[in-house]
């Protein structure tokens, strides 16, 4: 094959590859200019096309490292740090979840954007209990409404761990809990005691978000407790 021939069908595939892979451009210009103007029969010819694919090689692989970035979310803690409580008739419901977070990524720092939580019934008004010290008076606990003292030390809590707080460098991991709360009452067909399944989702600032599943505790409240759930025999034991 005539050299000219041959280099035209190297540009040819390098732009192809270029157009549908825009990060090795370089690369591929890198490549292109050591082959031009040697034969590929050349020493110094096929040096250049191996210096090329090395550095195409390490971009791709850094390029797979980054899209391994990951987040691991756990839940942990016991049925009293992992709870969905009724703080009253016509007072919101709270729900408390004790997770772990570790950056689980292989080289870069990631930041978390803000927290997430679905459950097993519908809740438009569920949301992040808000920041006490961005608060009047700023606070040093999360209380709990209608509770009037009863709260949560904001060394405990991780909700405010987001944007310039929710920074994770490789390796790096928060333990505490997440309080939301939410309008709508805990449906009948959960019982006082009952373990019901729900799913804590971390949004981080690049788009990317990680999930677990995890249980709570229902509790709804002092008279509930007294209350037989289904099937439960209150005289044994």
């Amino acid at each position: 094959m005539p050299q000219g021939a041959g280099t035209r069908k190297l540009k040819k595939a390098a732009v192809l590859d270029g157009l549908r892979r825009p990060r090795r451009i370089l690369v591929l210009m890198v490549i292109l200019t050591e082959a031009a103007p040697n034969s590929l029969a050349s020493p110094n010819g096929w040096y250049g096309i191996a210096v090329g694919l090395a550095v195409l090689g390490w971009n791709v692989y850094n390029g797979v490292a980054d899209r391994k970035r990951k987040v691991l979310v756990r839940q942990v803690g016991s049925s009293i740090e992992n709870v969905a409580l009724a703080c009253g008739e016509f007072l919101p419901v709270i729900y408390l979840i004790r997770v772990s977070i570790t950056n689980d990524s292989p080289r870069r720092p990631v930041t978390i954007a803000t927290f997430g939580l679905s459950l097993p019934w519908k809740d438009d008004d569920l949301d992040l209990l808000p920041d006490p010290a961005e608060a009047v008076g700023r606070g040093s606990e999360y209380v709990l409404p209608g509770s009037g003292l009863w709260g949560y030390s904001r060394d405990w809590i991780l909700n405010h761990r987001v944007n310039d707080q929710g920074r994770l460098d490789v390796g790096a991991n928060l333990c505490g809990g997440l309080l939301f709360r939410g309008v709508q009452p805990i449906p009948d067909d959960f019982y006082q005691g009952q373990q019901a399944g729900v799913v804590v989702t971390v949004y981080l600032q690049d788009g990317s978000r990680f999930s677990a599943m995890c249980e709570l505790r229902i509790d709804k409240g002092f008279e509930a407790r007294i209350v037989q759930p289904p099937g439960a025999d209150l005289s044994v034991g």
